[in-house]
């Protein structure tokens, strides 16, 4: 089993836009993700998994707002939107602790200066990945649990995904 963030809440009905990409990294697609990301003022933490790319935002949006903000990512992962994503480093074994919470980076592109963004979500990926998030409004984040196939990794995987990026 695994922890996954849900993209709602149990305080409101605004939601979170999460989105990943796996490997192999395509620039392009990269750079569209971070792109719509700002178009749409919505803060982004970016953060390395053994076989792709998180991109988790603190910043709440309405149900329409997210679905038209995702209507620029739909070719780039057809498996998204995303309702969940996993939160735990575990799905290739203590290996993927080296990059999980050491390859990351924030977006600050929200200029609400935190009025949009949850405070828990905030002080969750600061707490985790050293990132600055201001986050004013308060929501009580919403984990789930799934089945997970555990993938046993080699240490040159590893150091092969590292230098990836």
């Amino acid at each position: 089993m695994t922890e996954g963030l849900a993209i709602t809440n149990y305080t409101n009905e605004a939601r979170f836009m999460f989105f990943e990409i796996d490997f192999p990294f395509i620039q392009k697609e990269h750079d569209l993700i971070l792109a719509t990301y700002a178009k749409f003022g919505i803060d982004v933490l970016v953060h390395r998994s053994f076989a792709g790319i998180h991109y988790i935002s603190p910043t709440l949006l309405s149900k329409e707002g997210r679905l038209f903000a995702m209507l620029d990512l739909q070719e780039v992962n057809k498996k998204c939107p995303c309702v969940t994503l996993r939160i735990k480093p575990n799905k290739y074994g203590h290996l993927e602790n080296n990059i999980w919470f050491h390859k990351a980076k924030a977006h600050y592109n929200n200029d609400t200066l935190g009025m949009g963004n949850s405070k828990q979500l905030s002080n969750l990926l600061n707490h985790w990945f050293g990132s600055h998030f201001v986050g004013l409004i308060d929501t009580e984040l919403k984990f789930v649990n799934y089945p997970l196939p555990f993938i046993k990794a080699k240490h040159e995987d590893i150091e092969m995904a590292i230098n990836d990026l």
